[in-house]
């Protein structure tokens, strides 16, 4: 696999969730359990998506929507309860219907990439459950984070097998 980028690297984008790790997150073997990685992102992914006019509450009005369609999850080191977290996003492709993002959860307390999200999205109109075209103003929004994603200097460790269908 290619060199993930560093600490400092991710740092540059957007920090869109923080968590310190709740005892409830840990399984038998001690360390958070996989089902709580995805309850993360999720989380994550709501908020990223908020400052789009996408996020959560957004969907619960019944307009516009997303959908993930798929996912490419990477566990590289373990969390434990009471680790502090922080989730950053970058867009690393985007169409007038779909988004392809990758998520790195940091883990502050040890100074340590835990684990990266790589995943597909669609706009879709909640009302007739059909992709859609992005809103324009939520467009916009992509448009400009995508820009400044893409003017980093270094490039994500991405699957070669996902991208977005043109």
């Amino acid at each position: 696999m290619s060199q993930q980028p560093t600490l400092e690297q991710i740092r540059e984008l957007p920090r869109v969730y923080e968590l310190t790790i709740p005892e409830s997150f840990t399984d038998a073997n001690g360390h958070v359990n996989i089902a709580r990685y995805l309850d993360i992102h999720s989380d994550a992914g709501w908020a990223h998506m908020h400052q789009f006019g996408l996020g959560e509450e957004h969907a619960k009005e019944g307009g516009a929507g997303m959908f993930d369609v798929d996912h490419r999850l990477r566990y590289l080191r373990e969390m434990h309860a009471g680790d502090r977290i922080a989730v950053h996003v970058q867009i690393v492709e985007r169409t007038d219907k779909a988004v392809r993002t990758l998520q790195y959860i940091v883990n502050e307390t040890r100074e340590e990439l835990a684990n990266t999200l790589e995943a597909v999205s669609l706009s879709v109109d909640l009302a007739t459950r059909r992709v859609t075209p992005w809103s324009p103003e939520a467009m916009v929004g992509l448009d400009e984070r995508f820009a400044l994603d893409q003017g980093l200097s270094w490039q994500p460790v991405l699957d070669p097998d996902l991208d977005l269908r043109r």
